[in-house]
């Protein structure tokens, strides 16, 4: 005992003469054999700061290897591979509708299941005793502080048969959560002010005595939860433990304990979101690995069917729990106040709603809840991108998805191909989650613009009522270069024949407190704080039958944001105005012009087409036409303009701001002056941005020579059509509203085409 300690302290005090350079200076783990185990321990002292592991006779290090006389040998800790491949799904190659919406970037993404965040943290069980959570261990009571935010805690037990519960409480000993069943896993969804660090757990059954819990797992995620509402989910073998069982819920009268399937349509909607990925079993769900919780919400009875009611309910408790998305693929005739209310409840709280465009080949308008207006509603095409026969379209459509043999988990349990709009929505709605999971903080408007902006349009260029926006993408890249606009109305496009007075506005939550107007053609048809990033306004239709809606957010004088938006008219063909006969020289003209919204008539509905026309009356024309939308403040320079209304000042704001319209001396703008026809000509062609230089017309204007300022102008706009070429211009007459009519209606022609 004495010769060890000696020689210990000996071979300690040489150690530096002794050790020699390193064999290697690498990171890389190595093994240290030894002939005699006083050798191991020696070394063992001498290399406490690099050892990470022991066996009788060696030690494993992590580099560098010094050269010690009583190291026999040193070896790189060389590493293998499990020889096992990945099985995939057995029905992989049969879902056509993932390659569709390009779902293999979220497997990029996430190429491994997500992790439990509890796994390996100490745990305080039965008030005693300290263990590490990775295994199995027997328990009653968990104590335990995670390490980061967590949304939902799982206990999984050896005993599915036991009726026992789950009771939560905070740092504080406080109550927070509890959840009761027969399930083998019981889960608690944990809200964001809350923070669980002790689980009680409980048997219940009578008969029982209590005892200790063999428990399995104990499992700590933090995943956006989807919300599906439908006829429940099946206890299906391609379903991962992300599938809430034991908190999902049953609303119809069949009165299940949980969400049970009897019907099949949600067992099949949930495994298109969420079927396990790379299990080797069925099908896979575009989630793939991506760590996101699915709530089944019973809402469809054993025949499919359910009521608003029951609708209603679920969508109210899943804002309740703050869900990241809700998927509805439930499509019927007859709207309520109820659903409606509780889809704009959940706009409120900043939750996409995702509903089925319905399966009648027929019209979306008086299809609900697919028309209400903040619903992202979905129509289905086939494996040739091309409408699926049965698929609702309309204006409500918003995106499109593969809703034709869809190939998806079912009751029994089986597997299935089903066809509808009801199978396109998971599409949209596992998109929708997947960019709420990147992006948590992310407002209602940017998920919109993100599943819009990111869409691929396969059928008529640009928005169009068969399949919206496009077939949605998983295209993570596309969805962080999206930008968002500050508004969106969401119920209305342009285009859109004007139908509903209600009109639902979306803004970022920047423009909270900043003030909103809104005028439909120049007439203020609201004014107020925006107070919410959802509001709904009440728009009456005008006498016009033009509907050209023109926003604009200010902050003081600062313009925030301003767009118009241009609605077709329901009732165009019979409006006139009784002082302009279809006879009349620019009838055509004059309605064009009021069908567009450029120009309006007076409240008695005559539109007087040889009065003079204002620089005023001309900027507000102008502005209608050209839809300017540059301007940086309403502050001006202009002091005979500060009592006209806000579109007034805009309008002649914009045509200065645009160099269209100049002021005089003296910061006049002279609103009232009547407009020249010369003078109408040189606006229009600085409006136009035409090339005086490209025009080889000879004009025939006798009363315009060529070193007039407005000759080159002129040769622009006759060479564009949108002034005849004749043998007078009158150049110094005003010009009267008929004629200006023409020109305007001409200029927009031209802009058209070009």
């Amino acid at each position: 005992m004495t010769f060890r300690l000696i020689g210990s302290i000996l071979i300690s005090a040489l150690f530096l003469s002794l050790f020699a350079p390193a064999v290697s200076a690498s990171d890389e783990e190595w093994i240290l054999y030894f002939d005699q185990p006083e050798h191991k321990e020696t070394i063992k002292t001498l290399l406490e700061d690099q050892l990470t592991g022991e066996l009788p006779q060696s030690l494993l290090i992590s580099g560098p290897v010094p050269e010690h006389p009583l190291i026999k040998r040193a070896e790189r800790n060389v590493s293998k591979q499990a020889n096992a491949e990945i099985t995939p799904d057995v029905y992989i190659d049969d879902q056509w509708g993932l390659s569709a919406v390009n779902q293999s970037s979220i497997q990029e993404l996430y190429p491994e299941a997500g992790k439990n965040l509890l796994q390996d943290q100490t745990l305080i069980v039965n008030e005693s005793e300290t263990r590490t959570n990775n295994g199995e261990f027997d328990a009653q009571t968990i104590t335990f502080f995670p390490e980061q935010k967590l949304s939902r805690i799982s206990v999984e037990i050896d005993d599915s048969e036991t009726l026992w519960g789950i009771e939560a409480k905070d740092q504080n000993g406080e109550l927070i959560g509890m959840n009761y069943g027969r399930f083998s896993k019981l889960d608690l969804l944990v809200s964001s002010e809350e923070s669980i660090t002790e689980i009680h757990l409980t048997l219940l059954d009578e008969n029982e005595n209590p005892a200790l819990f063999n428990v399995k797992s104990l499992i700590g995620v933090n995943n956006p939860v989807v919300a599906v509402l439908d006829s429940g989910v099946a206890l299906h073998e391609d379903f991962c433990s992300n599938i809430l069982y034991s908190l999902s819920k049953d609303y119809t009268k069949e009165a299940y304990s949980w969400a049970q399937d009897t019907y099949g349509h949600g067992t099949h909607v949930t495994g298109i979101l969420a079927s396990c990925y790379n299990n080797g079993l069925g099908t896979s769900g575009v989630f793939g690995n991506a760590p996101i919780d699915i709530l089944p919400m019973k809402v469809l009875n054993n025949r499919g069917a359910g009521t608003d009611f029951e609708i209603s309910q679920a969508l109210y408790d899943a804002i309740e729990l703050n869900v990241s998305a809700v998927n509805i693929s439930i499509a019927g005739k007859g709207k309520t106040e109820l659903l409606k209310n509780a889809v704009m409840e959940a706009a409120i709280h900043e939750i996409p709603v995702i509903a089925a465009a319905g399966n009648y080949n027929a019209s979306t308008e008086d299809v609900y809840p697919a028309s209400y207006p903040t619903v992202i509603t979905v129509s289905g095409v086939n494996q040739q991108m091309k409408r699926v026969g049965t698929s609702n379209f309309g204006w409500e459509v918003d995106l499109t998805a593969p809703g034709f043999e869809v190939l998806s988990t079912y009751i029994d349990p089986v597997y299935r191909k089903m066809n509808g709009t009801s199978m396109a929505a998971p599409f949209v709605t596992g998109a929708a989650a997947l960019i709420k999971h990147q992006y948590p903080e992310e407002s209602l408007l940017s998920i919109r613009q993100k599943l819009f902006g990111s869409s691929k349009d396969i059928m008529t260029e640009g928005y169009d009522i068969w399949s919206g926006n496009g077939i949605v993408q998983y295209l993570p890249e596309a969805w962080e270069s999206t930008s968002t606009p500050e508004m969106e109305w969401m119920n209305y496009r342009q285009g859109q024949p004007y139908g509903l007075n209600e009109f639902h506005l979306l803004t970022e939550e920047s423009l909270s407190g900043s003030q909103l107007q809104v005028f439909v053609n120049g007439s203020e048809a609201y004014s107020g704080e925006i107070n919410n990033s959802y509001q709904s306004i009440e728009i009456d239709a005008p006498v016009q039958p033009a509907f050209k809606l023109f926003t604009a957010i200010t902050d003081g004088n600062q313009i925030l944001h301003q767009e118009y938006l241009n609605l077709a008219p329901n009732a165009q063909a019979s409006f006139t105005f009784s002082d302009t006969p279809d006879g009349y020289w620019a009838y055509e003209e004059i309605m064009q012009a009021s069908s567009t919204g450029i120009i309006n008539g007076y409240e008695d509905r005559t539109f007087r087409p040889d009065s003079p026309i204002s620089r005023r009356h001309a900027a507000l024309m102008m502005n209608r036409l050209f839809e300017w939308d540059t301007l940086p403040s309403m502050q001006s320079s202009f002091k005979d303009i500060e009592s006209f209304d806000f579109m007034t000042r805009h309008s002649i704001l914009s045509a200065s701001h645009e160099n269209v319209l100049n002021g005089y001396e003296n910061d006049l703008f002279k609103p009232g002056q009547q407009l020249s026809r010369s003078q109408m000509a040189l606006i229009l062609f600085r409006a136009l941005q035409l090339d005086e230089t490209n025009s080889d017309i000879d004009l025939l204007f006798t009363d315009v020579s060529p070193e007039n300022e407005i000759f080159s102008a002129l040769s622009a706009l006759v060479s564009k059509g949108i002034v005849t070429n004749q043998t007078q211009f009158r150049p110094y007459e005003s010009i009267s509203r008929a004629q200006f009519s023409a020109m305007m209606t001409r200029a927009q022609q031209y802009m058209n085409a070009n």
